[in-house]
């Protein structure tokens, strides 16, 4: 500290320059710090997400005996079973689809499939997520999916529901870089019991 003319104590210039570059180290600092602890946020999110999907899907099982698209929930041209909806074959079969979780499977006729049977407490009582689903355009013609987003980016991608006929069900996130990878690289994979 120096003296300025009058005789007072005072900063100077070279004391004042490295006062602002500390500061300026430690705002950039704190600048990382929060932007670190946005990926770990939505990390935490996508696994909370990804959990209340699978209990979604758990009880979804535990009433039907089936998981989503499987058994009687399963796309045929008849039969009893989902009539080919309107979006097609291509956006039912999609792995982000979750429609069945949120709105009764309806047959050709328009029937609920598998409603709930108070008497043998089995069969369809959704809805098993609320609030509803959030409709994305997937690409490649996939239109109005329902969906369930993960935490990554502004907009979400949506979870996937993989090897529903497969012995190992799983969910997928596609994770930070936005990449499904089979359940490789940062993917996050959360396995439905059956």
């Amino acid at each position: 500290m120096g003296r300025n003319s009058s005789g007072e104590r005072a900063f100077t210039l070279i004391e004042l320059i490295c006062v602002v570059g500390v500061l300026g180290i430690m705002a950039g600092n704190a600048a990382m710090l929060a932007l670190d602890g946005r990926g770990v946020a939505s990390d935490e999110l996508t696994c909370v997400r990804l959990a209340e999907l699978r209990n979604a899907i758990v009880r979804f099982h535990r009433d039907t005996g089936h998981l989503p698209k499987a058994g009687p929930f399963s796309l045929v041209v008849d039969g009893g079973r989902v009539a080919t909806p309107a979006q097609g074959a291509v956006w039912f079969r999609a792995p982000a689809n979750l429609a069945q979780l949120f709105e009764q499977p309806r047959d050709a006729a328009g029937r609920a499939i598998d409603a709930w049977n108070v008497d043998a407490q089995r069969g369809w009582r959704g809805p098993y997520l609320r609030p509803g689903a959030r409709l994305v355009d997937l690409g490649g013609g996939l239109v109005d999916v329902p969906v369930v987003l993960d935490a990554y980016d502004d907009g979400g991608r949506p979870m996937l529901l993989m090897g529903v006929d497969a012995e190992n069900p799983a969910l997928v996130s596609a994770g930070p870089n936005g990449i499904y990878e089979n359940g490789g690289g940062d993917d996050c994979v959360l396995p439905v019991p059956r």
